[in-house]
């Protein structure tokens, strides 16, 4: 079985569901949107006993012994009741609620294949270990500088006069921060800018 990890507006996850249903694969959608409100996660432990299961409604339910393959596609937060109105307790219900998930899915058999591991995500957005893994690969990579220190933003200003492009660690999306701008030469850039 497939388990598909998405939301409930996801329209290519929709023309996948119906690919599969032609091909008579059996798969789950698991919309994190529609979580806990909507559906119900259990997980039972004993002695030589597990069982993870998800269920929509009476006829949609999966077992996590069932799921060979999974599709980390378009998550989003979980759904928490409208009247919880109190602020940490929301927060507290959204943050165990994607816990389930996030363990449910963690906790899968490790032949289970993944499109779009989470952790791997996760990896991968991390742009240190990016920029390591293309240079060990032999990629060829334009100079680059990662630091903390503005004097060796102000250097490496200094030595590119084609100017140099600023980017951030982790994504970063304020309206009105301004990543990613090409900084021309030494003209305007000042310590007190970085």
């Amino acid at each position: 079985m497939v388990l598909i990890v998405t939301n409930s507006t996801d329209a290519t996850a929709d023309l996948v569901e119906q690919e599969l249903l032609r091909r008579c694969v059996r798969y789950f959608r698991l919309n994190t949107d529609r979580f806990p409100m909507e559906m119900v996660g259990t997980a039972k432990f004993a002695r030589g006993f597990r069982s993870l299961e998800l269920v929509a409604d009476e006829k949609t339910r999966i077992d996590h012994a069932e799921i060979n393959a999974v599709w980390y596609r378009r998550p989003v937060p979980t759904s928490i009741a409208a009247s919880v109105i109190d602020p940490a307790v929301r927060k507290f219900a959204a943050d165990e609620a994607y816990e389930f998930l996030r363990g449910f899915w963690l906790s899968l058999n490790s032949k289970c294949h993944w499109i779009s591991h989470p952790e791997a995500i996760r990896i991968a957005e991390r742009k240190l270990v990016q920029l390591d893994l293309a240079s060990k690969s032999g990629f060829v990579l334009p100079r680059t500088v990662v630091t903390n220190s503005p004097e060796e933003v102000l250097r490496l200003r200094d030595e590119c006069p084609g100017g140099v492009v600023v980017k951030v660690c982790r994504n970063f999306h304020p309206q009105k921060a301004s990543v990613g701008r090409v900084w021309p030469g030494a003209d305007g850039v000042s310590k007190s800018v970085i």
